[in-house]
């Protein structure tokens, strides 16, 4: 075995077969809603080779990957509290000190940017893996992004590494070369690493109102630097991309929405949150519409990203097992280039 990797699924290329893939995108407290969804995909018989987590998906990814337990992961995601299992609200609140030093220039000391702290996301998340390690998991992969180079950064397992890099080099060299995209399309990092915990704690990053997290990297290719990192939705919100990089045959999108739009476009949060929803919004399709099929419930879009809200589990079991039968029959016709969406 290589992680959760069978000896069977790997080619002779050294590449690997993988035949489903889950990528669970990022939207805070709405997490308990991939929950049920994948509470439901189970009790069809689905089971993934590999997940793919942003933000909130990175947590929930990674407490999935441990064992695969739905049941665990229900009961153990549902007793997760803000104030003791995610933030630090004691650092932010030193954060803030900091921050307003800076703004008045009083001292010259330099602070990763932002309020918050999202520091206890690592023992949560490695008490809910075991203390386990990337490699001793089954294929994960959780997104990050460089602020200040504006790269993605995919932390993974050695073995996975390589596959994953191969994978994105190629699909990069049948894509147009123009210097545009080098300088607003980098090429992702992919980080082989062992801490699932304090990478599913920067792909939860949220930029400004979260502290980025300075950590000295390695990629695959040997190169060490330290990287300012922040919330993987900042380039990806559904982390589709690496999936079909590695050639899965079937990407399953769980997508959780995004900023609401607003219509009180006299204000400054509202003029605010559709700008974003625009500059955003074309990010999310892209990775939508490579996904084979999506899991989305419109409606998810007027609940609360703040609010740790159980019913969630509940609806997103609810909405899936709806299409479920549908994403079985999918999987099993793997190849046929079939493209859905769970979407009403």
């Amino acid at each position: 075995m290589i992680g959760f990797i069978s000896m069977e699924s790997i080619g002779s290329d050294g590449g690997i077969r993988l035949r489903l893939g889950y990528a669970l995108g990022g939207g805070a407290a709405r997490g308990l809603f991939h929950v049920g969804a994948l509470k439901a995909l189970a009790e069809e018989g689905l089971v993934p080779d590999i997940l793919a987590g942003t933000s909130v998906g990175a947590m929930v990814a990674a407490a999935f990957s441990a064992d695969l337990d739905v049941n665990r992961l229900e009961s153990e995601i549902l007793k997760i509290r803000w104030e003791q299992d995610v933030m630090d609200f004691n650092l932010g609140s030193i954060n803030v000190v900091r921050r307003i030093k800076r703004f008045l220039g009083v001292g010259d000391e330099r602070h990763a940017p932002g309020v918050l702290q999202n520091s206890r996301v690592v023992q949560t998340i490695n008490r809910l893996v075991g203390e386990k390690r990337f490699d001793q998991l089954m294929p994960l992969i959780l997104t990050g992004a460089d602020i200040e180079s504006c790269e993605q950064v995919l932390f993974c397992s050695r073995d996975l590494a390589g596959p994953l890099a191969r994978g994105l080099a190629s699909r990069r060299e049948s894509s147009r070369n123009e210097a545009w995209r080098r300088i607003y399309d980098p090429a992702p990092v992919v980080a082989p690493f062992e801490n699932v915990g304090l990478a599913a704690r920067v792909s939860g990053c949220f930029p400004v109102a979260m502290a980025s997290v300075p950590l000295e990297i390695t990629d695959f290719d040997g190169t060490t630097r330290t990287r300012l990192l922040n919330d993987g939705g900042v380039l990806e919100q559904v982390p589709v991309t690496p999936l079909k990089a590695l050639g899965c045959e079937v990407v399953i999108g769980f997508h959780l929405g995004f900023v609401p739009h607003s219509d009180a476009v006299f204000s400054v949060f509202g003029i605010s949150a559709n700008a974003v929803q625009g500059i955003v919004g074309p990010q999310v399709t892209r990775s939508l519409d490579a996904a084979d099929y999506v899991i989305y419930d419109p409606r998810i879009e007027q609940v609360p990203m703040h609010v740790l809200d159980p019913a969630l589990v509940e609806r997103g079991y609810v909405f899936t097992r709806e299409h479920a039968a549908h994403i079985r029959d999918l999987v099993q016709a793997t190849g046929s280039g079939a493209h859905r969406s769970a979407a009403t």
